[in-house]
């Protein structure tokens, strides 16, 4: 398996490829990540696994976007908001 900078990394080839890169923004990419969040909502109501696969990872392509053009490294942001979740769920 690729590690997962090499899967942004890959994503963000294609955005650039296709000129994405140059018109996408934080506002059109939530935009754009709310209908693939509605999509994966319909694949999901109708059990339909490739489907929600396809959906699934239209969402991720959005989420690695938005990821990249933050600067957002995705390892140590994941880990300090599960530090976070556990801290508030684990003393509950």
């Amino acid at each position: 398996m690729e590690k997962i900078e090499d899967v942004i990394q890959l994503v963000n080839q294609v955005r650039h490829r296709l000129g994405w890169d140059m018109i996408d923004t934080n506002e059109t990419m939530m935009s754009y990540l709310s209908d693939e969040v509605e999509e994966l909502k319909h694949e999901i109501e109708h059990n339909n696994s490739q489907g929600i696969q396809d959906e699934l990872m239209d969402v991720m392509f959005v989420c690695f976007s938005i990821l990249h053009d933050n600067h957002i490294d995705l390892a140590s942001a994941l880990k300090e908001k599960l530090d976070r979740v556990v801290e508030k769920y684990e003393s509950r």
